[in-house]
């Protein structure tokens, strides 16, 4: 049964709440992770617990449990000039950049003009997921597994 310290192989189809696929495991190779490594979203992890081999679920984890709610003071507006240079401002591009306490990836969301749209958020902040989890295979880890933390 499912629990901390155990090596866990899954396959799981995330979708939002209309049902739009989000990600997958990639077929014929399944997701395979420490449990209690917070590898995975912790709402995912914690209905996991306790699962055995063969256990089929299918879940919402609410946004709070996934990647959290999108947060207003990481989405910007700048200046075309002040665009990190080299790298061109396209919708959809994603960059790292140095922010008070750290570092984050931001995505270009629009340019209009001389003005570039950016937000901090994770892709899949403020949503719900609903999951379609199927348990392979549960295992103790060796000490080198938990050692390494994966």
């Amino acid at each position: 049964m499912i629990q901390n310290g155990h090596v866990v192989t899954i396959t799981y189809v995330p979708k939002d709440a209309a049902g739009v696929q989000l990600d997958t495991s990639v077929p014929g190779e399944p997701f395979v992770y420490l449990h209690g490594a917070g590898q995975i979203v912790p709402g995912l992890e914690s209905a996991l617990e306790g699962a055995a081999p063969g256990t089929r679920k299918t879940l919402v984890v609410p946004t709070k449990d996934t990647y959290g709610e999108e947060l207003p003071d990481v989405k910007t507006l700048l200046a075309l000039t002040e665009f990190p240079p080299g790298i061109p401002p396209e919708t959809g591009r994603r960059f790292r950049a140095q922010v008070e306490g750290g570092e984050i990836i931001f995505a270009v969301e629009k340019v209009a003009g001389d003005r570039v749209f950016i937000n901090g958020n994770h892709p899949l902040a403020g949503k719900d997921h609903h999951f379609d989890v199927e348990v392979l295979d549960v295992r103790p880890a060796t000490a080198g597994e938990v050692g390494h933390g994966h």
